[in-house]
């Protein structure tokens, strides 16, 4: 019997242990230096779901989340509705299904190869078991975690396990840039006039996790006649409360080799985040000084809802239906997918109003067409010089698929192929300066994605400004590889952009697919890199950017994606405030 490690982390654990024969998953791609003897290629490391996986999940997390909602209630003797507590902890349930349910798929078909025994590192739960949403997040990004869930279901199932002991807790080691001091004043020059507004305020509108905050508050200064209480995001990293309740937490698996439903509804009570269990109480006692309640009448948020827990349970235990929850919709891709993300999901159901930055949908009466965040800000690329003929924005590679459109093995592979193929020809076929951006977290959680660019792209060049917006200024052309808030941010500037993804995996919805045909006849939108690469050689690309055709296709695009529309604003408002448009 053959050991496999399902991560580059065990598999390296492994060698250093002396274990000889370890058998591991393609990671990103071929090119890719692994740490074990040998790679298994045809099991692919993330499921694949479709339309139907997606419908049973979401029926899934409905059920479960009613089960959750009551079994909670009981535990802390609250009478808090299902919604509530999806406002709480359904950002952590969703994604935690979603994750669950395709490493069940994983590891059964491990099983049915009936030639590996699965190598896992041993963890003790109280190392695993997440403070909060975030937390959780940092954990899934981490070799121990993953091994500690996909050991819990190799055991349910029957598969044998193999486990390395391992004492060293899980260390997160972020690259340090050097300070950005002009961010750092703006950001307390906003704070400032934030707290101007909480000291002046009349108490009924709290705003939380909005950008940009001082335009957005002011906007509903206006048309509510009131300044509102403005509460900061509060995170908190792995500190540890209270104890961990075993006796909750480690259910007898019973009923072993049963199906998903019977594991995952252990699944969720032993990994359940300590913030929504024992935790729970004395987070509740420190919410005392945040605004009262009864006063509030409107909520608005960009991001809290997602990653603030303290705020969600301020929201969980007093939002009542005298309130309205407005969300301002926080990046791109949005109103556009086939398949919704989870943030998308999640934010229109527990919502009152949903304001998007231009796009409208008829079905849901929830959604209102407002402005973009980008607009607020108003900024334009302030650099007169173009040092850099092409920038090529590189997206975050997963080591752990959260079942999002575009989380897939063959998402990852392909689109490092691209940006190999893409950078090398440039570099060796034309005489542009080309110059690759990394997402700031593939520097956090590096899982061989440099290291496989710098042996495949030739005389490789890496961007090392701090922030992004001077770098896309500073170039003639910047590239973007996904479906993103990046895109709009260029199309917005009026500064050229072209752009591809894979979209078999991550689909267009009907709607927004008439409006992204418009970027694909102007040659803005690409199927793939090739096809990019090849159009770049045979055009001037400011003579191209500046056409006629391409400036209108760029502005009719701008009106539903990234728009700025004082009807929007007055529209949107109005409906807020009950008075119709």
């Amino acid at each position: 019997m053959k050991y496999l490690a399902i991560h580059p982390g065990t598999a390296l654990l492994a060698k250093s242990s002396n274990i000889r024969g370890v058998v591991t998953l393609q990671d990103i791609c071929s090119c890719c230096s692994v740490s074990a003897d040998k790679v298994d290629s045809s099991i692919e490391k993330f499921a694949r779901l479709n339309t139907q996986d997606r419908r049973k999940l979401d029926k899934i997390y409905s059920a479960e989340l009613d089960i959750l909602s009551n079994v909670l209630n009981d535990r802390h003797k609250v009478e808090l509705p299902t919604q509530n507590w999806e406002m709480l902890l359904g950002p952590w349930l969703r994604v935690f299904i979603y994750v669950l349910y395709q490493k069940w798929q994983l590891i059964n078909k491990i099983k049915d190869q009936k030639k590996y025994s699965l190598l896992s590192i041993r963890s003790d739960i109280s190392h695993v078991v997440p403070n909060g949403f975030m937390d959780f997040n940092d954990l899934i990004s981490g070799h121990k975690w993953n091994d500690y869930i996909d050991a819990m279901i190799a055991e349910w199932i029957e598969l044998d396990v193999h486990y390395i002991d391992f004492l060293e807790k899980d260390k997160i080691c972020k690259v340090q840039r050097k300070a950005d001091y002009s961010s750092q004043f703006k950001k307390k020059i906003q704070e400032s006039a934030a707290g101007l507004y909480s000291l002046f305020s009349g108490r009924q509108i709290l705003v939380s996790g909005v950008s940009p905050l001082v335009k957005f508050s002011s906007i509903v200064s206006i048309f509510f006649l009131s300044f509102p209480v403005v509460k900061k995001s509060i995170s908190f990293d792995r500190v540890q409360g209270s104890g961990i309740d075993f006796s909750f937490r480690n259910k007898k698996k019973s009923l072993r080799n049963r199906g998903f439903i019977e594991f995952l509804r252990l699944a969720i009570l032993a990994n359940i985040p300590r913030f929504y269990l024992e935790d729970y109480q004395c987070r509740a006692l420190s919410l005392s000084g945040w605004p009262d309640a009864d006063r509030i009448k409107y909520i608005f948020t960009s991001t809290s809802h997602w990653t603030d827990d303290f705020f969600k349970l301020w929201l969980s235990i007093n939002k009542s239906s005298q309130q309205k929850l407005i969300i301002f919709q926080h990046g791109g891709a949005y109103g556009t997918t086939k398949n919704l993300m989870h943030q998308e999901y999640l934010e229109r159901r527990i919502c009152d109003y949903y304001l998007t930055w231009g796009w409208d949908c008829p079905q849901d009466q929830k959604v209102l067409p407002f402005v973009s965040s980008l607009s607020l800000l108003r900024r334009r690329c302030y650099y007169s010089k173009k040092d850099i003929d092409i920038l090529i924005i590189s997206t975050r590679l997963k080591s752990v698929s959260k079942g999002d459109p575009w989380d897939s093995s063959l998402w990852n592979k392909s689109y490092v192929e691209n940006i190999i193929y893409m950078s090398n020809y440039f570099n060796r076929q034309t005489n542009l300066s080309t110059v690759l951006r990394l997402h700031p977290a593939q520097e956090v959680f590096d899982n061989g994605y440099l290291d496989c660019l710098r042996e495949n792209i030739h005389n490789i060049n890496l961007d090392s400004e701090v922030k992004m917006d001077r770098s896309i200024c500073r170039s003639r052309l910047t590239i973007v590889t996904q479906n993103s808030t990046v895109l709009l941010k260029c199309l917005l500037w009026n500064t050229p952009v072209m752009c591809y993804w894979d979209e078999v995996l991550s689909p267009l919805n009907e709607k927004s697919s008439r409006h992204f045909k418009l970027l694909k006849d102007a040659g803005i939108l690409h199927k793939d890199a090739a096809s990019l690469s090849d159009f770049v050689s045979t055009v001037d690309i400011e003579d191209w950017w500046n056409s006629d055709y391409v400036q209108s296709a760029k502005i009719k695009f701008c009106q539903h994606y990234v728009h700025f529309s004082f009807i929007n604003i007055l529209h949107a408002m109005r409906r807020v405030k009950g008075k119709g448009v």
